[in-house]
């Protein structure tokens, strides 16, 4: 995918990609158990649940290609519905999951989510209509982590653009 787009309201999101989209071999293979993850090794992620974490949040719906996906967690456990032959082909993935409770405080919600997004390089980041993604001069880079030293004496720890954690210089950081 070149391309990630997030619509967020109070009672909804979305995420869609422009990218290439599942197989429904992949879908049976990679949903069936949690842990069991598609990621490569310069993937982000770590342990293969964030579906999980999504499907805690919502009736969640999954389109790829001609398949649609549904997951209600809340009414119906862990199972779900997969259906082949959708009319709506989609190319790459959108999730949509209609949340169980509203959101409050939404907008700074939203201004913490595009903190910790705003840095990624690698593809277009766009959150409610509007590309976040920025330039940032770091002050150590590898090919996955990134260090900025910002103000009030920390450090912002980064993957692969991604904000990961702060930590106070002199209480515990340590800049190799």
């Amino acid at each position: 995918a070149t391309s990630l787009s997030f619509n967020i309201s109070k009672d909804k999101f979305e995420a869609l990609d422009n990218g290439v989209g599942m197989l429904k071999e992949d879908i049976l293979k990679y949903f069936e158990e949690f842990g069991n993850s598609s990621k490569k090794e310069n993937d982000l992620g770590e342990f293969g649940i964030g579906r999980g974490q999504i499907f805690a949040q919502g009736h969640t719906t999954w389109r790829t290609k001609s398949l649609v996906m549904r997951v209600d967690v809340k009414n119906a456990g862990l199972n779900y519905v997969l259906n082949e032959g959708e009319i709506n082909y989609f190319n790459g993935t959108k999730i949509e999951v209609k949340l169980y409770n509203k959101v409050k405080f939404l907008d700074k919600k939203i201004e913490r989510f595009i903190e910790w997004v705003k840095y990624v390089q690698d593809i277009d980041i766009i959150v409610n209509g509007n590309k976040i993604n920025e330039i940032l001069d770091f002050d150590y880079e590898d090919a996955t982590g990134m260090v900025k030293v910002v103000e009030n004496d920390a450090i912002h720890v980064y993957n692969r653009g991604i904000f990961v954690k702060e930590d106070k210089i002199g209480t515990g950081a340590i800049i190799i």
